[in-house]
């Protein structure tokens, strides 16, 4: 078993030319297809949380409007002194 071992060739050349062409497409596709894969189920997360980030958005711009209106109704109108006449 260790001659057998030690007969092996390990120098890279040998070694690829050894590998057929065909391992190596699918290979390649295998690599593609994970990607795909992976980018597809990113771009799915990301679209869900810009979907929840949106309704969040309206929901506290409704909130913020809200305020605003009840604060103009409640502001107390200022009322500026009036002048008196100067007495000569």
């Amino acid at each position: 078993m260790a001659i057998r071992l030690a007969s092996i060739d390990l120098r890279p050349r040998t070694l690829i030319s050894k590998v057929p062409f065909v391992v190596l497409i699918i290979g390649a596709l295998g690599l593609g297809l994970g990607l795909t894969l992976w980018l597809s189920t990113d771009s799915a997360e990301r679209s869900y949380r810009l979907s929840h980030v949106r309704e969040k958005n309206r929901m506290l711009q409704q909130q913020k409007e809200s305020l605003n209106a009840r604060s103009v109704r409640r502001r107390p109108r200022l009322r500026w002194p009036r002048r008196r006449a100067n007495r000569a």
